[in-house]
């Protein structure tokens, strides 16, 4: 694994106003409490409506390079749902088994079976709010990752074995990060802001999920590249 380090943004720490005061945030947090109040609530495998905020909010569409038809499509997506669904209430051990039987199902409908450490992270998220999400908005901003790593890597063990690598750093780094947040002024802590923005208990937004709200903000506030002048 190469060395990594996270990326702090002085520019952004030092914006006098509250950084989740935008419409854009608020909606995005009001998707995801609605998400996770429902989650218990249905069988997440036939709600429709459940189905279209999570596509939309966690942004599950199947990418073109999967070069697949729309109906291969419908059924990823069929089972999806399903293993989502089959996570509830489950151990640690049974997760493992689910997502392997996710895999196990995509090859016998002959999907692409590649593992995607980011849908499945987002899956592991909704069953415990305390786990991160992997994505573009970590990657690049808490280990400086301008790509994902795992795509390179052809041998399918090896990616799921480079992916709990990677996920073990961002859950390492993101407790760091809460805890030194917790050590700083009231006016400078992170979360301390969200909470006063979006006053909510413990058990309905994770400090986890806001320092994931704070590098999603962080990350739409990076430079981008500029785009070629043909």
């Amino acid at each position: 694994m190469p060395d990594v380090s996270p990326i702090w943004i002085n520019t952004i720490r030092n914006k006098r106003y509250n950084l989740f005061n935008g419409t854009t945030t608020m909606n995005a947090v009001e998707i995801y409490k609605y998400l996770i109040e429902k989650f218990d609530k249905v069988d997440v495998s036939t709600d429709a409506d459940f189905q279209e905020a999570y596509r939309k909010f966690f942004k599950t569409t199947l990418g073109p390079d999967r070069q697949i038809t729309r109906k291969a499509g419908q059924m990823w997506h069929k089972l999806y749902f399903e293993l989502l669904q089959s996570l509830k209430g489950k151990s640690e051990l049974s997760i493992e088994k689910e997502i392997e039987n996710f895999y196990t199902r995509q090859q016998e409908e002959k999907l692409n079976a590649k593992f995607e450490m980011s849908f499945i992270s987002k899956a592991l998220h909704m069953v415990d709010h305390n786990l991160p999400i992997w994505d573009r908005n970590i990657r690049a901003t808490l280990l400086g990752l301008t790509h994902d790593p795992l795509t390179r890597i052809q041998d399918e063990d090896q990616r799921i074995q480079e992916a709990r690598r990677y996920y073990d750093l961002i859950k390492d780094r993101i407790q760091a990060a809460i805890k030194t947040d917790k050590t700083k002024d009231k006016n400078s802590q992170i979360i301390t802001q969200f909470r006063v923005a979006f006053p909510t208990e413990e058990k309905g937004i994770t400090d986890v999920k806001v320092m994931d709200f704070y590098y999603w903000i962080t990350y739409k506030l990076l430079p981008k590249k500029p785009k070629k002048i043909r």
